[in-house]
């Protein structure tokens, strides 16, 4: 760990492995907030934790095999994944409602009149969503162009898409920092999180971000390895354009951005780079720019947008009430102020008020409410996004809608993978804290980025959705650690074995 403090890697991952522990405690066994079946939870960790390693063993043992059909199997595994999503995307097809339809029919208005028609008084109000209709305006622009016209059919297989970028975005990512073996387990772990499957004909800002996430981490991979400064620019160029595009999206995507320039202090390499920190700086904050001038110039009024506007601060505020979910009297509470300026200044007071009234011990039970909320539920809220006005009623919704014959099996199944993960994430943490290997450096991203959004979520408003663009990342810090924990694991099997072995021979010399 050369350039690195050791002991600052170190304290990192322990404290890392302590907040996700409690956590994990939380949501597992006392879940007061989604009130899941704590045996069943148990049984199914369990049973992932049972088949993961044996769908690792395999892995390992036709390693050989992996690496010489490597891109033939990826395509097939890829194909395969692509399918089924896209087969659920079609069967659980809904009519978008809310701030869904918002994104969505403001798209097709904004395609094929220019402007946002009925929905321009929403984007005023909500413009930080004008990234995704402009994303998904322009998908319907070039899919015009051979002749599809068919939006709805044309955002679900953008989903899959999107999604599909991510978990392969992350294969190539524990491809590059670990092992084929790894990133093979990260294809098993990434095919098994079923809301990933349920989620596809959700178009929001949620999935549409979900590929820029890892996007941006691989990038920054590439950079390290560049050889010469052209290529270190030409990459950190892209990075800035893919970072930027998420962010616009879903401003959660710059975390992964923190999150590198953190790993680049860390290690010491920010003189080596500094001149790709200047360029994709210098990109990002410009196609940022650029596209507020456009939302101002060509499809918002900035003077209503100043009346109407719901500020940043108004989430803060409302993340701070409760159990940290939306609720409609902090709405009407910003809403009493005629201008964003004036929320703003409301939203802060209160937000001062609020934590007076908490104290320090107040609010850490309040946050622990609050965490369970934003992370106690392992299908990310796809029941509350596809339960409204399904297109094709099939027998596939009594899996994936409340209610449903197998909805209970479905629920506590993807809590148990979720949960799953949470365990896999901090053992490897607590792991590369105590043996200090050189390979732990190489998982500090991934591990900044989940602390990233954990920290984020204590501040914002709480809701399980908002980890699932994420997902991708939490699937990479378990794919990473998995490798060593298995072969702890072996280590301590092996030392049982010896020791029954041991033992039953003392007793056959006893007799």
């Amino acid at each position: 760990m050369r350039n690195l403090p050791s002991l600052l890697l170190t304290g990192f991952y322990y404290l890392f492995g302590l907040i996700f522990l409690w956590l994990f405690l939380s949501i597992t066994f006392n879940n007061q907030t989604y009130q899941f079946k704590t045996l069943y939870i148990v049984l199914y960790v369990i049973g992932w934790l049972f088949v993961t390693g044996y769908v690792y063993k395999a892995i390992k043992h036709a390693e050989h095999f992996l690496q010489i059909h490597e891109r033939k199997i990826v395509s097939l595994w890829m194909l395969v994944l692509f399918s089924a999503q896209l087969f659920c995307g079609y069967w659980l097809a809904v009519a978008t409602g809310w701030d869904t339809e918002a994104v969505f029919r403001g798209a097709i208005i904004l395609k094929e009149q220019g402007n946002l028609g009925g929905y321009s008084e929403y984007f005023h109000i909500f413009p930080h969503n004008l990234g995704a209709a402009s994303a998904l305006q322009l998908v319907f622009t070039i899919c015009s162009i051979p002749g599809f016209q068919d939006y709805h059919w044309i955002a679900t297989v953008y989903n899959v898409i999107s999604i599909n970028l991510g978990i392969f975005f992350v294969y190539l990512i524990c491809r590059e920092l670990k092992s084929i073996k790894a990133a093979f387990l990260s294809l098993w772990l990434s095919s098994c999180c079923i809301p990933l499957y349920f989620y596809t004909p959700i178009f929001y800002s949620d999935t549409l971000s979900l590929p820029f996430v890892m996007m941006t981490y691989y990038l920054y991979l590439q950079i390290l390895k560049s050889e010469n400064t052209k290529q270190q620019l030409t990459r950190a160029a892209v990075l800035a354009v893919a970072c930027a595009i998420g962010t616009l999206i879903k401003f959660t995507v710059i975390i992964v951005a923190i999150a590198v320039l953190m790993d680049l202090v860390l290690r010491g390499n920010l003189k080596k780079y500094w001149l790709a920190v200047i360029v994709a700086g210098g990109i990002f904050y410009a196609l940022l720019s650029g596209f507020n001038y456009y939302r101002y110039n060509h499809l918002l009024d900035k003077n209503l947008s100043e009346q109407k506007q719901v500020p940043y601060t108004h989430w803060v505020m409302m993340g701070l009430s409760g159990n940290g979910a939306y609720n409609g009297s902090d709405y009407e509470y910003t809403y009493t102020f005629s201008t964003r300026e004036a929320r703003t200044q409301a939203n802060i007071e209160r937000i001062g008020q609020r934590l007076k009234e908490y104290g320090v011990g107040g609010y850490l039970e309040f946050l622990h409410r609050k965490q369970q909320l934003s992370f106690g539920s392992g299908i990310y809220g796809v029941n509350e996004m596809i339960d409204d006005n399904p297109l094709r009623p099939n027998s596939l919704h009594q899996v994936a809608i409340e209610g449903g014959k197998y909805y209970e099996t479905f629920k506590h199944m993807a809590h148990g993978y979720h949960i799953f993960l949470f365990l896999l994430i901090i053992l490897s943490a607590v792991y590369d804290a105590a043996a200090k290997t050189r390979g732990s450096i190489n998982k500090l991203v991934v591990r900044l980025s989940i602390t990233g959004i954990f920290i984020f979520l204590a501040l914002w408003e709480a809701n399980s959705r908002y980890i699932l663009n994420f997902i991708p990342m939490f699937i990479a810090c378990a794919a990473l650690g998995f490798p060593e924990l298995y072969r702890v694991a072996g280590i301590i099997k092996n030392s049982l074995q010896q020791h029954i072995r041991e033992t039953r021979n003392s007793d056959i010399q006893l007799t």
